[in-house]
């Protein structure tokens, strides 16, 4: 998954519709990959998350400028 999405050069939507996937217990281990960190980035959500506070249940800050990913 996460060579598709990085190898097809896929846009935002799309990404963002595969990092909802990630989440699923088949795809976890995606998580762990720093691609799908960089992916997170790429689309804006930790920018998102970070200017509302509202992090949800797989994600926490880590200081200013860095996250966790918790899977």
């Amino acid at each position: 998954m996460i060579e598709f999405a990085v190898g097809v050069g896929l846009g935002g939507v799309e990404r963002t519709l595969l990092i909802g996937e990630a989440w699923n217990a088949p795809f976890a281990a995606y998580c762990d990959d720093p691609r799908f960190r960089q992916i997170l980035i790429d689309v804006g959500l930790i920018d998102h998350w970070r200017k509302t506070g509202h992090w949800g249940d797989f994600v926490r800050p880590m200081g200013d400028d860095e996250f966790e990913i918790i899977a």
